[in-house]
């Protein structure tokens, strides 16, 4: 195995370019590896109170069980995941005095491991938080929110700050109020509608009118930095609207709120959930569940908007009343609190027009800081609390499950079916008046941006030929369905010069789009190949519409059936220098994370006039970034040794066993002049690369110039478990033509685990948790091509998990563990599942050296329809003692011929099939065959009839 090249310069520099040049999506880097200032005026203290409150938390959580997240790749039911909690004190404390000097990045006093932690500042006195370009001063960030938990303010704007991705989309256009909890959430609140005095230019707002003329200026969310500084003003949560500003009086969903009362327990709410689930099935209707954070639920229906809220309030109203008459004991509609009883409240009251609830995603101010989560319908039917999604846990979960309540804001359902089957006339207005309880047909103008307060770069000449060139951008996107920024025309131009971004997209075939800042809009070109590194290497661009400024931050997934539909990430941006721009040639010179010199782009169609091509231009192209980037180094796999029973421990790290072919992958993207490559090694260093060919193009999933992952190779039946003997049809083929045929038949799946080089440098001496931090940023799942979910301390219930679905187990993996390629190490640990069933003895295989002509395997059976299955033989187990008295009962009972339907041995020796043993198992394989059986001892009072197949299906 060739050594691996040595670095030039640490991973620390490698994974954080100089400040300037930093992007906040590029790598966030090893946690801890980046050199951050202490705050201001705490060298030497001693630590913080809220960390000596954590470790108090930490120990008094002791022997407290919560479950483990665990997901099978065909999207198994999580369950509970338990927070991972460290302070990021660094060893300093936080006495909410900044004195540093401007721009020092400190940590926030955050208790919780957040994914990305706050970019916090310290300016003179002040705190800042750079979000999307903007600066946010923030306060009090010690002050504690949730005493008891010891989850201070800092918790509270870093949970916002990270969840803005999942939470924006059922922000959006909706006016908010607010729930001000500025002491916390065991003190007083109010709430507040009117959009303060303070508030920034730079933030949206809308008039909504009701129809006694009152006028309130309403607050909407649009960015993380609109989250950011709702949180700051105390807004533990934020409540929107039911319907947005562009038709405020048509809801885009209905909704059903379950609210338990009295000594209702939420396994009451849970059913009473799956009863309005049963009424939505039999009209017509999907509904979408999820907790409220605190003691209910509420179940979504999104709706086309062509009803008044009214209308939608009714329908809710008359869905509720069948299920109150189907269950009145479980449920009630009763107005008055003090008739509700200890049963489930059905509020259809809540569907009224102006009415608001806590968003999506949003924390409450309930103990252990639950979270308003979303579900699947299957884990309504399990037990499970609304605690165990909190705002130290969710972020488990949601890489488990990703989102599920897209489809909540992403086109609605006609309910005129519903509506009429229940007695209602689609076509009819109803009396809004009567039917509102806050304000009456509010009415609302869209969305206003307010002019930013910073100097601004030159703006284009005329806003008409910025919509002119939006035209076709708009054309082609339902923005109902996708994600994308619409095509506004107020986009911020770049305060440090034009911005360049290149987007790694992922849509029928991989390329780059980049887009480079240009009077108002960004011009854009997709890149098959990317950039080309090498001088006079000429790589295709092929020009498409110009797209506003706002999708130079964009990074998500474009939804299937719209166009580009894939996942989209930011490769590289920054800003560039325009040399020269005509119609048929562009020069520029770059100046970001991973690109940095002189380009031409240059049009070579002469009837078609998207066709350009790129060529890098200057001198110094990869001369010398073979240097900067450095061949991918070879690895041999690190090896697991055997664990013994499940444990829990928070300084663990569980995952599971995945059964199948383990794969060093070596990815290098092109950029040189060639293809991308995809490079497969087994745990014996032979290249299995061509019996794969559907995980060659994994190299397109991996945002890096090259890496070395490590995974497994597997292939899933039909209820997504891994099946080695499904595998075992792929893992012999070489011929081409076998091969292709075997795609076909057993596709298999590549499950990556660990990330041990990155550009060319080992990153094997990194702990294995900030590995896990760099795999989360390098890889874009999808396809073939899986991450694997790894969850902290909570072992055994994972172990219980695991074996409930049928897995072969879990490895243990110590958090803190460095990769020691080639080597067997005991911070990596299989937790094998073990499962019994009893078989009947049928006869026997002599074994080999000191166990010649003595017993060497059993061979044992289970019965199917009244005859004696083989199901396999079993060879370990046993001692002297019993290989001694085992012998002596199959010599008692020998009999000439096999009681087996179907022979198993030529060379078997046959007994009567009336005794009976247990055996121990790790699988069963699709032809009811044991894998790795184990002898446990003979059950003298067991009737033979009694040991059946189905045992084993239902083991």
């Amino acid at each position: 195995m060739a050594a691996p090249r040595a670095s030039r310069g640490s991973l620390r520099t490698r994974l954080w370019p100089a400040r300037g040049d930093r992007s906040r999506r590029g790598h966030r880097g090893l946690r801890g590896g980046r050199a951050r200032a202490a705050h201001p005026g705490t060298a030497g203290k001693a630590p913080a109170q809220g960390a000596d409150r954590h470790r108090r938390r930490d120990r008094e959580r002791d022997g407290r069980r919560q479950g483990a997240v665990v997901a099978t790749i065909d999207g198994g039911r999580p369950s509970r995941g338990a927070p991972r909690r460290a302070s990021r004190a660094a060893g300093a404390a936080y006495d909410g005095t900044a004195v540093a000097h401007r721009g020092a990045l400190i940590d926030a006093p955050t208790t919780i491991d957040f994914p990305e932690q706050l970019p916090l500042r310290a300016q003179k006195r002040d705190l800042f938080v750079d979000v999307d370009g903007v600066p946010i001063k923030v306060t009090n960030l010690d002050k504690l929110y949730w005493e008891p938990e010891g989850y201070t303010k800092a918790d509270l704007l870093t949970y916002w700050f990270n969840i803005a991705p999942w939470t924006l989309p059922y922000l959006e256009g909706r006016p908010l109020t607010l729930k001000r909890m500025p002491n916390g959430a065991d003190a007083e609140f109010f709430y507040a509608k009117q959009a303060p005095g303070h508030t920034p230019s730079w933030m949206h707002t809308s008039p909504v009118t009701s129809r006694d003329g009152k006028t309130v200026d309403y607050l909407i969310a649009t960015s993380r930095a609109s989250l950011v500084w709702l949180a700051n003003l105390g807004c533990i949560e934020l409540h929107p609207w039911h319907s947005r500003v562009d038709d405020i009086s048509h809801p885009d969903y209905a909704f059903f709120d379950l609210d338990p009362m009295g000594d209702a327990t939420f396994d009451m709410v849970r059913e009473v959930a799956l009863l309005v689930r049963t009424v939505l099935d039999r009209l017509g209707l999907k509904g979408y569940p999820r907790t409220s954070g605190a003691t209910g639920m509420q179940i979504y229906v999104p709706i086309e908007r062509v009803h008044t809220a009214a209308q939608v309030r009714e329908w809710v109203g008359r869905v509720c009343r069948l299920i109150n008459r189907a269950d009145p004991d479980r449920t009630t509609m009763e107005w008055s609190v003090d008739r509700r009883g200890s049963e489930v409240f059905l509020d259809h009251n809540m569907n009224t027009e102006g009415k608001n609830i806590a968003v999506t995603y949003s924390p409450r101010p309930e103990r252990h800081a639950s979270v308003a989560t979303p579900l699947r319908w299957e884990e309504v039917e399990q037990p499970f609390f609304p605690r165990d999604f909190t705002i130290a846990t969710i972020w488990q979960r949601l890489a488990a499950v990703g989102e599920l309540f897209g489809p909540v804001v992403g086109g609605g359902q006609d309910l005129s079916e519903a509506m009429r089957a229940l007695g209602m006339d689609p076509a009819a207005r109803s009396d809004e008046q009567a039917h509102v309880a806050g304000p009456a047909r509010p009415t609302a103008s869209p969305p206003a941006r307010r002019t930013a307060s910073p100097p601004q770069a030159p703006q284009p000449e005329s806003a008409a030929d910025v919509v002119t060139r939006l035209e076709e951008y708009d054309r082609r996107r339902d923005f109902n369905k996708t994600p994308e920024p619409a095509g506004r025309r107020d986009g911020e131009p770049g305060r440090d010069g034009p911005r360049f971004v290149l987007q790694h997209h992922l849509a029928t075939r991989l390329h780059h789009d980049l887009r480079l800042e240009r009077d108002g809009t960004a011009p854009s070109w997709a890149l098959p190949k990317g950039l080309p590194d090498i001088k006079g290497v000429r790589h295709l661009a092929v020009q498409t519409e110009d797209h506003p400024i706002e999708y130079m931050s964009f990074s998500g997934q474009i939804p299937s059936g719209e166009y580009g539909a894939g996942p989209v990430r930011i490769w590289d941006e920054g800003t560039y220098d325009l040399l020269e721009w005509t119609d048929r040639k562009v020069t520029f010179r770059l100046n970001g994370r991973r690109h940095h010199g002189e380009y031409h782009l240059f049009r070579t169609g002469r009837d078609d006039p998207s066709q350009w091509l790129v060529i890098r231009a200057d001198e110094d192209a990869l001369a010398e970034v073979s240097d900067l980037v450095p061949p991918p180094p070879q690895i041999a796999p690190m090896l697991a040794t055997d664990g013994g029973t499940a444990f829990d421990d928070p300084h663990w790290m569980f995952e599971i066993k995945w059964d199948g072919v383990r794969a060093i992958a070596t990815v290098v993207r092109p950029g040189a002049g060639g293809d991308g490559t995809t490079t497969l090694v087994s745990r014996n260093g032979n290249d299995i690369t061509a019996g794969y060919p559907e995980l060659r193009p994994l190299w397109e999933r991996v945002l890096a110039r090259n890496a070395v992952l490590d995974g497994e190779i597997v292939a899933l039946d039909e209820q997504g478990r891994p099946s080695f003997q499904r595998l075992q049809h792929r893992m012999h083929s070489r011929d081409a033509t076998a091969v292709a045929r075997a795609v076909k038949r057993t596709p298999v799946t590549l499950v990556i685990f660990d990330v041990v080089a990155l550009d060319g440098d080992l990153i094997c001496d990194e702990p294995l948790a900030r590995r896990l931090e760099v795999l989360d940023e390098l890889l874009v799942p999808g396809g073939p091509f899986v991450r694997s979910n790894a969850i902290r301390g909570d072992g055994i219930a994972m172990y219980q998990a695991a074996q409930a679905q049928g897995l072969e187990g879990l490895i243990a993996k110590r958090a803190d563990s460095t990769y020691k390629p080639g080597r067997r190490s005991r911070d990596w640990r299989k937790l094998k599942v073990r499962r019994e069933v009893e078989a009947v003895i049928g006869g026997w295989l002599p074994g080999d050296g000191n166990r010649t002509n003595r017993l060497g395997a059993l061979l044992v059976g289970l019965y199917d329809e009244g005859v004696l299955r083989y199901v396999g033989r079993v060879g370990t187990g046993f001692d002297d003692s019993e290989l001694k008295r085992l012998g002596a009962l199959l010599d008692r009972h020998s009999v000439a011929s096999s009681p087996f339907s179907t022979a198993p041995n030529p060379q078997g020796r046959w007994v009567e099939p009336i005794m009976v043993c247990r055996v121990e198992y790790g699988e069963v394989t699709e032809d009811a065959k044991l894998r790795h059986p184990s002898y446990k001892g003979t059950v003298p009072d067991a009737d033979p009839r009694q040991c059946l197949v189905d045992d084993l299906r239902h083991a």
